[in-house]
């Protein structure tokens, strides 16, 4: 049987930020959070929603900003995986309030692998031998498509020119080649980067929710195809309309929903 999969994803929401990425304090991440819930639920329909890091960007609060996150995506009407980003609380923290997600998911037929890698300097990471095994064990016996999921966006160095990278990203992708991984999707690059294929596997990063327009992806699996588009809460045509703050704008849109 065909794997058939919408998926969104969401990453980047750095709720609770103070204002350096476009974000005027808790309230104002709130208003884009929930107008993107009722956009997923009402335009866009998927069957699964991706969350991968940067969840919230808060210090003293961060507690407080988690538990108000969970409280907005408790209303989508999909599966979600959530994993943490490079300004989210330690993993022990992060999931007191999210399902830690299994380190071999299958939904829909397809397996997801959720990785939760080390930091390394200039905000880049690094993977374990222990987790770049997990490709060989979600591929053996399956014949199905692969997914990996991480914040930090990975790609073979050298073919793909991206400001951050892991810093054994030729192993890593020498490893999902071998295996087959037909795709592998990041964050942490809030501009985002278009699909690029190498090794047979499909590599993107997705944008920010955090920055205006308020981007985030759209991948339709079907079968061996994929497709990708981005998204945005305030369309080219509405720009004009909330001048020089959208908050009191996708309040408004998002009560209309």
């Amino acid at each position: 049987m065909e794997s058939k999969l919408k998926i969104v994803v969401l990453t980047d929401l750095h709720y609770g930020h103070g204002g350096e990425v476009n974000l005027k304090g808790t309230d104002y991440s709130e208003s884009v959070l929930n107008c993107a819930v009722k956009r997923l639920n009402q335009c866009e329909r998927p069957n699964l929603v991706l969350i991968l890091g940067d969840v919230v960007h808060a210090d003293d609060n961060a507690e407080q900003c988690l538990a108000a996150v969970v409280k907005e995506l408790d209303a989508l009407d999909a599966d979600r995986i959530v994993i943490p980003g490079n300004h989210d609380p330690v993993p022990e923290t992060f999931y007191k309030y999210f399902d830690k997600p299994d380190e071999i998911l299958e939904i829909g037929g397809i397996r997801f692998l959720p990785f939760i890698d080390k930091e390394e300097p200039e905000f880049n990471a690094s993977r374990s031998e222990k987790d770049i095994a997990r490709f060989a064990e979600a591929r053996s016996g399956f014949d199905g498509m692969i997914v990996a999921l991480q914040h930090v966006p990975l790609y073979p160095i050298g073919r793909f020119d991206t400001v951050y990278n892991y810093t054994n990203a030729d192993r890593i992708v020498e490893v999902m080649t071998d295996n087959s991984i037909q795709m592998s999707i990041n964050g942490h690059v809030h501009a985002g980067y278009d699909r690029f294929v190498w090794g047979g596997t499909t590599y993107f990063t997705a944008p920010a929710l955090s920055n205006e327009p308020f981007k985030y992806q759209i991948i339709e699996i079907d079968g061996e195809s994929i497709s990708t588009r981005t998204a945005q809460l305030i369309e080219p045509e509405e720009e004009e309309i909330f001048e020089s703050s959208p908050i009191e704008f996708l309040r408004k849109k998002g009560d209309e929903k």
